[in-house]
């Protein structure tokens, strides 16, 4: 009965321990700088159960692998993990330690572990080093295997496992070469990678040198191919006065025989084209002559005789501007030799023959006379096979720096200044404004982002590129002199960073958080750990460029290996003063003024107004990635008047800056295209267009299914607090959810909402857009979050141009040269004010504008189907039943002159009666928002303007409308 009871036990265990998934972090990771396999591991009916509960568990883990013994665990000394195991503890934490001793066991180096529980019951994540990706994985395996033998008293096998496992190794793992140049590369800072085909990638862009075998980028092909033709290489070193063999060009048996007069037996016939498969043959008597060049002749028809030296032979490997090593034949056998055994004339001749043939990673051929200690090159050859000239890891290890001097010069580490971006919001327009701002001096930029991988304005591929393998792929690009790269958390925790340093790591924001919920980050602290791998990853003479107005991004400082510069909205930050008492670099505003500081040392840039994807200032967000932007390029080396230039060109329109709060105008309906798609991202979009003075406001809407319920509900909460109108949206993004589980989300949250009146419910991000716009009315606000960026900017682009729309900007904040006037931001969105007084009848500005058919909100009229979009800052007037200015339209003179109708005082806002020029009006709210004394309560036209008003405004009402005669108003 025991026994029957202890099988089905077994049975029961046999079947738990599993593990969910195994991630291979192949760069900088949350665990570690350097690449870990992690592994979530169920312990099912393991999760309540330790170590000392399981019958014999620890005497046979101990018996079948005693090293364990070494493991000094979190006791700190031998001997400690296995005290651990006798006071009991979790098979996850025993695998982590079984699956590094494996890997030890195989020959494998590996010394990092860490088990941590996740979110969900009974389920750890094992974090653990490896060498090569899939030996890592087989090691995992084999350590679960192991583990439930021991729980259930059968065999381990281990023998078994060892062996699959030291196999694999072998068969993967880097050659000596690759492996010394990885490991010499690390000790200079060097970034290092495996490219296909065995190629190996030392630094980054333009910056980048490759080698293959013992081939290096710089190796010449005409050198290559003047070591091939041993003709051609033996006549450059002869005329140098290097010592080579006498050899004559043969290719018909006469004149082979020939050879045999002039240098007499045995004589060498070779291929003139050096070939491992068609080698040189002595012919030693005139019997086999005939035999050997036909031997030849059958692979070449090129050969070339010459006498055969009697001596020692022996080899050189030269790398760059000295000699690695020699090989001599003893007994049989090449081995190596230090150079210190040969003569220093025969060294200088091995370096002179190399450089004269071009090659800088040569092996020659040479013969030594041992009555007189001369010499003769027989041979040279490219991309030499260098395994044969070193014995060990110091060999290998002074090759390698030399390969490595041969490419790089001293303290040269390969890199281009490189940007990484992370954060919850604005990371795509940080990261193409960082790349604005390198490329006014570090151009062309390779850029990342979730629209695709940009080489300066060219897009090589489209999609989302905000991950590890992007950057990788953007750093191999040989063109590109700087980069800019968006990192997005989901990448990080699935494979780590695509990179080992970055010279600026930018972390915009964490704010409310987003995705929380999913990849077992729950909380904003776990967020922040997550997002500050980008942070770990700063070099050492990097800067991470942090916001100091969130606290768990200012918290992030703690793993920087280099330099940090703040960024604030406020120049009275704590942070910020404390960091420019510690000498610091911070980038803040004051009084408007974007200030960069390096301690007490302050530069000014320009006013925040100026900046035009902050759109005069009014738009917070943008703000802040503006000011993250700045310190990024700082951080890069830019210089200051390349930023105040960046910053001044950096528009952010749907060219620049595609999807991220895009201005326009279409048929009278404002626009405004954003793709925040989370709770803090809608909330600060919904403060932005506070500024705006459009009372009727409409919202095509959707959520990613990955998001929490919560999230979405109160998103759909924000959506009816704010707006009149919402469309509602599914589309790809569904992750899960079945159709339909995300508009009742929103529903839900919507039902709360005060404003609201209609909300739709449309399948398809395209058609939501459509059926949004095609319900506004001219005065409309329209907010379009789009499902996918590219598809709504093509729809947007074609419909500005079909309805001669276009993108606009909410305020330039400028004072206009030459004038009294400048442009503001008043309650009704922009505005013109008066600088200086103004006299009555004084001419403030003449301008003129661009003829159409269409009336908009932007418009004025100038004949019964004629108006002009007006040229800023024209368009800027707003509406007032009792207007200080006069429009005094001269159409035939393509003239419109704004007059003081009356004294104005510096600092009042000057208006216009709309109804002095508009026969009609249908764009502006229903109720006039002018505020005045006499205001006559709407805006309609000059149809319906009283007869008293038509005689006092005189010359200011349009011509057309005097001839038009219309009915009075009475």
């Amino acid at each position: 009965l025991q026994e029957l009871i202890k099988s089905s036990w077994q049975i029961e265990r046999l079947i738990t321990m599993e593990f969910q998934r195994i991630l291979a972090l192949r760069g900088p990771n949350i665990w570690a700088t350097f690449p870990v396999l992690e592994a979530w591991l169920d312990l099912g009916t393991f999760k309540d159960t330790s170590s000392a509960e399981l019958p014999g568990f620890n005497d046979r883990l101990k018996l079948w692998i005693p090293s364990l013994f070494e493991h000094r665990c979190s006791v700190g000394e031998p001997g400690g993990f296995f005290q651990r195991l006798e006071r009991g503890t979790y098979l996850a934490h025993i695998l982590e330690h079984v699956v590094l001793e494996l890997q030890c066991l195989a020959g494998i180096k590996v010394g990092y572990g860490k088990t941590r529980l996740t979110h969900q019951e009974g389920v750890y994540k094992v974090a653990i080093e490896y060498k090569e990706e899939y030996t890592g994985k087989l090691a995992l395996e084999a350590a679960r295997n192991i583990c439930l033998a021991a729980i259930n008293d059968t065999d381990s096998e281990l023998e078994l496992w060892l062996e699959k496992i030291k196999q694999s190794y072998e068969k993967y793992k880097l050659t000596p070469l690759q492996e010394a140049l990885r490991k010499q590369a690390r000790k200079r800072g060097i970034p290092f990678q495996i490219l296909a085909q065995d190629m190996i990638q030392l630094g980054q862009g333009f910056k980048q040198r490759r080698i293959k075998g013992s081939l290096t980028d710089h190796t010449s092909a005409v050198a290559s191919w003047i070591a091939y033709d041993w003709f051609t290489a033996s006549k450059l070193l002869a005329d140098v006065g290097l010592p080579v063999p006498h050899n004559i060009p043969v290719s018909e048996l006469p004149e082979v025989e020939a050879s045999a007069s002039n240098f007499g037996f045995p004589f060498l016939l070779r291929p003139r084209y050096t070939s491992k498969s068609n080698p040189a043959i002595a012919i030693e008597s005139a019997e086999i002559l005939g035999e050997v060049f036909a031997k030849i002749k059958a692979k070449t028809h090129y050969m070339l005789s010459e006498p055969i030296y009697k001596g020692l032979r022996i080899y050189a490997l030269v790398v760059g501007s000295e000699i690695a090593s020699y090989l001599e034949d003893i007994a049989g056998a090449w081995v190596p030799k230090p150079i210190s055994d040969y003569s220093k004339e025969l060294s200088q001749a091995v370096l002179m023959a190399a450089k004269v043939v071009g090659l800088d990673v040569a092996e020659l051929e040479l013969n030594l006379n041992l009555d007189d200690s001369s010499f003769t090159i027989l041979g040279i050859r490219a991309n030499p096979d260098i395994s044969y000239y070193l014995k060990d890891d110091e060999d290998w290890n002074h090759a390698a720096s030399a390969l490595l001097n041969l490419l790089f010069t001293e303290g040269d580490e390969g890199r281009i200044p490189v940007a990484a971006v992370t954060g919850v919001n604005g990371k795509t327009t940080t990261t193409r404004f960082i790349a604005h701002l390198l490329a006014q001096e570090h151009s062309p930029v390779l850029m990342t982002c979730t629209e695709g991988i940009y080489l300066a304005d060219q897009r090589l591929f489209t999609g989302d590129c905000s991950g590890p393998k992007s950057a990788k792929v953007a750093l191999q690009h040989a063109m590109a002199k700087s980069a800019a790269l968006e990192n997005a958390r989901g990448g990080m925790l699935r494979e780590g960073l695509g990179f080992d340093r970055c010279q600026a790591a930018v972390v915009v924001n964490i704010g409310q958080g987003d995705h929380l919920g999913f990849n077992d980050i729950e909380t904003l602290e776990e967020l922040a750990y997550a997002k500050s791998t980008l942070v770990a990853a700063t070099h050492s003479n990097g800067y991470a460029v942090l916001n100091a107005d969130d606290p768990f991004v200012v918290g992030m400082q703690q793993y920087c290996s280099g330099k940090i510069i703040f960024f604030s909205q406020s120049s009275n930050n704590e942070i910020i003063e404390n960091h420019r008492k510690s000498e610091g670099k911070v980038v803040f505003l004051k009084e408007g003024m974007i200030i960069l500081a390096d301690g007490n040392n302050e530069q000014q840039l320009l006013n925040i107004n100026q900046v035009p994807i902050t759109h005069g200032g009014l738009v917070g967000f943008q703000i802040e990635n503006t000011l993250a932007a700045v310190a990024g390029g700082w951080a890069c080396g830019v210089t200051i008047p390349a930023i105040v230039q960046g910053l001044k060109s950096f528009g952010g329109g749907l060219l620049q800056a595609p999807g991220r709060f895009n201005m326009m105008e279409l048929n009278g309906v404002t626009i405004v295209l954003d793709y925040g798609h989370n709770t803090s991202a809608l909330s600060r979009l919904i403060e932005a267009i506070k500024h705006l003075p459009h009372t009727r406001r409409s919202v095509v809407y959707s959520a990613a299914g990955d998001r929490r319920n919560s999230d979405i509900i109160e998103q759909g909460k924000l959506l009816g607090d704010h707006f009149d109108r919402v469309v509602l949206y599914e589309d790809t993004y569904l992750r899960g959810r079945e159709p339909g589980e995300i508009f009742a989300l929103f529903r839900e949250g919507l039902n709360d909402g005060i404003r609201v009146k209609d909300v739709e419910e449309v399948r398809g991000g395209v058609a939501a857009l459509k059926s949004g716009l095609e319900k506004c009315l001219p005065g409309d606000l329209l907010v379009i979050q789009p499902d996918s960026v590219d598809d709504a900017v093509e729809f947007l682009s074609t419909r500005l141009k079909e309805s001669n729309g276009r993108e606009i900007k909410m305020d330039s904040g400028e004072r206009l040269e030459n004038s009294k006037i400048k442009i503001v931001h008043g309650p009704l969105g922009k505005a013109i004010i008066a600088t200086d007084n103004l006299t009555p009848g004084e001419v403030i500005l003449k301008a003129w504008g661009k003829s159409t058919k269409v009336r908009t909100m932007h418009t004025i009229q100038i004949s019964p189907d004629g108006h002009i979009v007006p040229d800023h800052p024209l368009g800027w007037f707003n509406h007032s039943c009792e207007p200080n200015c006069g429009l005094l339209i001269k159409a035939d003179d393509q003239i419109a002159e704004a007059h003081a109708l009356r004294h104005i005082a510096a600092n009042e806002e000057l208006t216009f009666d709309y109804a002095t020029f508009e026969y009609e009006i249908h764009h502006m709210p229903e109720e006039c928002l002018c505020n005045a004394e006499k205001c006559r309560g709407s805006i309609s036209g000059y149809k319906d303007m009283p007869e008293e008003l038509r005689e006092m405004y005189g010359d200011y009402i349009a011509s057309y409308l005097k001839a038009f005669q219309p009915e009075v108003a009475r």
